[in-house]
């Protein structure tokens, strides 16, 4: 968001949900489709203090994540083409980079809900089982501690 004096930068109301045991297998882009919905969440948000809640829960063979912002939601002429391929003045290629990412992972987003009580993404990641057999795309396990261990962007949101 710009201003006659330059760029403001808003800090963000936040709370992150993991279970300290929940793997996925990914690569070091994982952290990529988060920052993308996160940088959304704020960029996108038309109060002083936008409001973020992650949340993520195993479910047999998946993990869920959800994203959830308290903002204006999308409009809906946007949702159609949300996750297309954009670079335009007002979709660019972030979305699109997200739903690209998590299918080479084998898994899906999609838009949840939207609406002037906010939006809310859901990203459906594969569970890491020490048996699975990576392939060239794929070849690292991104837990709840690699993830917060290894982000560069993990001070990008702190207060």
């Amino acid at each position: 968001m710009g201003t006659g004096s330059g760029s403001v930068r808003r800090s963000p109301d936040g709370s992150v949900s993991v279970p300290d045991d929940v793997c996925v297998t990914a690569d070091a882009l994982l952290g990529r489709v988060f920052a993308n919905l996160l940088d959304n969440a704020v960029e996108h948000h038309d109060g002083q203090r936008p409001r973020i809640t992650v949340g993520a829960d195993p479910d047999g063979d998946t993990v869920r994540v959800r994203v959830q912002d308290d903002g204006p939601g999308i409009p809906e002429r946007q949702r159609e083409r949300l996750f297309e391929q954009g670079g335009t003045r007002t979709h660019g290629l972030g979305l699109y980079l997200v739903r690209t990412l998590v299918e080479r992972y084998g898994g899906s987003v999609e838009l949840a809900e939207t609406g002037p009580e906010g939006t809310t993404f859901v990203v459906e990641l594969p569970v890491y089982r020490g048996d699975d057999t990576a392939d060239a795309d794929t070849d690292r396990v991104v837990s709840s501690e690699t993830a917060d261990a290894e982000d560069p962007l993990r001070d990008r949101w702190s207060p």
